[in-house]
């Protein structure tokens, strides 16, 4: 059960990078064809929300079932994460004076361990049957 957790955690984290890597190619090509950076910004976003969504479906979770279901809670708890992401860069950076990039790092890492859990406990948890 532990082994088969790290196993999809190490999976969610390199879908993470490759989704990055993709979402950023998107917005630059956006801003070189003569896009504004908030336009640009919000394309590479949407498509890279999909391509994650579809991603850690099918690699990380390995879950073939009613996707279109799945994806308003996908998003949801991301966007869940994500709030807690902003309130703890914010209490670093405000209230314990830690520099930008720790604040950043450690705010990350706890967005990347919320939404990990989330997604895996709620939205593609597996049902048993017995």
């Amino acid at each position: 059960m532990i082994k088969k957790y790290f196993l999809e955690f190490k999976t969610y984290i390199f879908v993470g990078i490759a989704n990055t890597a993709i979402t950023l190619l998107i917005v630059f090509l956006m801003l070189l064809s003569g896009m504004g950076n908030y336009i640009s910004n919000f394309i590479g976003f949407f498509f890279g929300m999909i391509l994650s969504f579809l991603l850690n479906s099918k690699l990380t979770f390995k879950d073939s079932s009613n996707l279109l279901r799945r994806f308003p809670s996908y998003m949801l708890i991301l966007i869940f994460s994500y709030s807690i992401n902003l309130i703890i860069l914010y209490t670093c950076l405000n209230y314990y004076s830690i520099s930008n990039i720790p604040s950043q790092f450690f705010s990350l890492s706890i967005y990347v361990l919320v939404s990990f859990t989330l997604l895996k406990f709620f939205v593609f948890k597996k049902i048993k049957n017995y």
